[in-house]
């Protein structure tokens, strides 16, 4: 009776164990070109979920063979070559960090996970209806996305605004107010 009952007991955990979904993880990077002195990564893994800021505090010239590197890299039009092109002009950049660990809960995770969630969606909208708005001084915002550790996936627009580009400017925005507020001592303002 006893062997029945473990049995029974250890086919039961098996099934729970095999039927349970992980959680998914992912690394969500944001990045202002021309606007913002800093860059955002929102991680979510096993551990924790966690916002940093990147500040840029001082930056210096690229040297000229990573200056080539990158014209050849606008010229051959790589798949993956936006990356690599950050990639490179970020070797020249120095930055101050801060790190806030989000708690469980908190409605900035609902947020970004509904992004991720979306992501697909909002990327092939980015794709199918390009920009029809003439800017003459505007910015640009990058979000790359890796799920799971896989390759990173980019969306990239110009100055989104909450008519133009609703869910990534209450992505970014949120992200930013959340930090803000919760932070001991933000970096941004």
């Amino acid at each position: 009776m006893k062997i029945q009952s473990l049995i029974m007991l250890a086919t039961l955990f098996c099934c729970i164990h095999v039927n349970c979904q992980e959680e998914e993880q992912y690394d969500l990077r944001i990045f202002f070109t021309n606007y913002k002195n800093y860059k955002i990564a929102y991680q979510k893994s096993e551990k924790n979920t966690q916002i940093i800021i990147h500040k840029e505090i001082s930056r210096t010239n690229i040297s000229n063979s990573d200056y080539l590197k990158m014209k050849k890299i606008v010229t051959e039009e790589e798949n993956d070559g936006l990356r690599k092109l950050i990639q490179i002009g970020e070797n020249y950049r120095e930055y101050e960090t801060d790190t806030l660990i989000i708690k469980n809960g908190s409605s900035i995770v609902e947020i970004v996970d509904n992004f991720v969630e979306n992501w697909e969606r909002n990327k092939s909208h980015q794709e199918s209806y390009p920009e029809n708005r003439l800017i003459l001084d505007g910015y640009g915002l990058i979000i790359f996305l890796k799920k799971n550790n896989i390759t990173y996936e980019s969306i990239s627009v110009r100055t989104p605004t909450a008519q133009s580009h609703p869910e990534i400017f209450e992505l970014y925005s949120k992200i930013e107010s959340f930090y803000k507020k919760n932070a001991k001592k933000p970096v941004i303002e």
